[in-house]
């Protein structure tokens, strides 16, 4: 029986041990994490509030800006797709294509306003609950007279068939 018992408090000396042991290695990791935000290493003047301004600051940056531009190229290569495939019958790969073809073309300030004045109709569409009922059509007639546009502007482009008559 006693073997039993110093057996317990051998294994229960080595989990406090090794409780306590842990404990004490995260107090020194909040400190340092305390010491290095607060103080910058050493500079007194620094104050706590900075260290978060500047790290809300290089997040957004990091990663909400790179987020926009991502939007902003996906609706620039894509925006013309949906009338691609129900115009043209194209699938959806040859319509990415044609699309980024259409949307590259010269001059392609045109294009990065059209993209612009679409994200801008959308993004405040979006934030009132009834206005998407008027702003979704309202940018898809936009993209859909810019999309005939191109269409126009190919065609005229294109040599004029010569008229063949019928009383040979």
């Amino acid at each position: 029986m006693k073997e039993k018992d110093s057996l317990a408090y051998a294994i229960w000396s080595q989990t406090s041990n090794y409780v306590a042991k842990q404990k004490e290695e995260e107090s020194l990791e909040a400190e340092e994490f305390t010491r290095i935000f607060t103080n910058c290493e050493g500079n007194k003047t620094t104050q706590p509030e900075e260290n978060v301004v500047m790290a809300t600051l290089v997040g957004f940056a990091l990663l909400i800006l790179p987020g926009f531009a991502v939007i902003a190229f996906l609706v620039f290569a894509t925006i013309y797709i949906v009338p691609l495939m129900t115009d043209k019958n194209l699938g959806l790969m040859d319509a990415l294509k044609k699309s980024w073809r259409m949307a590259t073309k010269v001059p392609l300030s045109n294009q990065v306003i059209l993209m612009v004045l679409y994200l801008i109709i959308i993004s405040l569409g979006s934030s009132i609950t009834v206005a998407v009922l008027f702003a979704q059509p309202l940018a898809t007639f936009l993209v859909l007279s810019v999309y005939e546009e191109h269409l126009l502007g190919d065609a005229r482009k294109l040599p004029a068939i010569p008229s063949q008559d019928s009383t040979e």
